[in-house]
Formats: C-alpha cells, structure tokens, sequence
C-alpha cells in the first residue's frame, strides 16, 4: 500500500480488514459459526431461518470481490425461486 505500480495482466480483487457484521442476523436467529460467520446451505445461501440468505464476506470472509458476486448472484436465483413458488402457490 506504499502506491507502487506492479504490472500485471490479471489479478483478483479483494479489499481485506473487514469488519463481520453479522449482529443483525444474529438478532434474527440465524446460526453463525464460532467467528461470527454466518452459516448458510452452501448451494441456496438461505440461513436457517426461512427466507433469509447471506452472502458474500459475512458467510466465508475470503475477501475476494469475485467470490462474493458469486455468492450473491447464487443467493439471488435461490431468493427467485422463493419468491415465484410463493406467487404460484398462491
């Protein structure tokens, strides 16, 4: 962080330090592992409350952007799915 320009073709882009904010969730009943974590089903995201999902820093803290733009595209075909079951069942 010292601003030296290192030439490269491709990296990953991740921002580390980051603060779990999982209080809320907690609050809420959501299980969180040991480091306040959030566990979630590993293909859907969805918590172990119902129509609750995490994503991202807050459920595996790896600190790389791509990873949690994926978590969270995949948490939001999950949340989809919720939502277009609940609209048909009704």
């Amino acid at each position: 962080m010292n601003g030296e320009w290192i030439p490269a073709r491709r990296c990953f882009l991740g921002f580390g330090g980051n603060e779990v904010r999982s209080a809320l969730a907690e609050k809420l009943g959501v299980k969180l592992h040991k480091n306040k974590h959030i566990l979630t089903d590993p293909r859907t995201k969805m918590t172990n409350i119902k129509h609750i999902w995490a994503a991202g820093d807050v459920t595996v803290h790896s600190e790389q952007t791509a990873i949690a733009m994926g978590d969270g595209i995949q948490a939001a075909i999950w949340i989809h799915k919720s939502l277009i079951s609940n609209v048909l069942e009704n």
